[in-house]
């Protein structure tokens, strides 16, 4: 795998993450969820713990990172997590916003 694939990769996880976990696209549908299954909304509010399965589920149906499905998990938690604080703090930190 290319670091151009592994980029790709970490950007459509990353992509999946925040329009599921914070759109206002999903907003009925976790709702919706929420009120069915505490643990589901949960999940599906958490950027952190939603990244995990969306790691699992590229790798299952797309492209795997490593050899190893779990890990692959992880690394989508991991990257997940830097660039929603990076992009967090690009966009509330600055005073023209």
């Amino acid at each position: 795998m290319s670091s151009l694939d592994i980029i790709v990769w970490s950007l459509v996880s990353f992509g999946i993450t925040i329009t599921v976990t914070q759109s206002y696209i999903f907003a009925k549908i976790r709702s919706a969820l929420e009120k069915k299954s505490a643990f589901l909304g949960k999940l599906i509010h958490c950027p952190m713990c939603f990244s995990f399965w969306v790691g699992l589920l590229l790798t299952l149906l797309w492209q795997p990172i490593t050899d190893y499905i779990l890990l692959d998990g992880f690394y989508s938690v991991g990257i997940n997590v830097l660039l929603y604080s990076l992009v967090w703090k690009l966009a509330y930190s600055d005073d023209n916003f």
